[in-house]
């Protein structure tokens, strides 16, 4: 398989072998892994788990963020973040509601 390898992939993001390492072991980063030791990422993965954006070569360069944190710049994408995070606390409201309800709780399943 085509793809860099961790050290050309650590480079190329600005980040260490060990927390790319992390990363794939998490699943925050697809990557194939070749003799049971040695693991392949491919640039397009690599570049949507750690993004270009303000990012100089050097590793811990300033401005970045843990994969699964970056801070995105696009004036949609944040709308789009506020909306998920409000339609998240309805949600976590009504679970929250569903559970004082519960039977195991005390509560009356009928008076929905």
């Amino acid at each position: 398989m085509s793809g860099l390898t961790l050290r050309e992939a650590a480079e190329q993001a600005g980040v260490s072998k060990a927390t790319l390492t992390r990363a794939v072991k998490a699943g925050r980063l697809p990557a194939a892994q070749l003799d049971g030791r040695s693991y392949r990422i491919h640039p397009d993965d690599l570049f949507r788990a750690y993004p270009a954006v303000g990012r100089t070569t050097t590793a811990g360069a300033a401005g970045r963020h843990p994969a699964g944190t970056e801070q995105p710049q696009n004036p949609e994408l944040l709308i789009r973040a506020a909306a998920l995070e409000a339609e998240l606390r309805v949600l976590k409201g009504i679970l929250a509601k569903l559970n004082s309800l519960s039977p195991a709780n005390g509560g009356n399943p009928g008076s929905l």
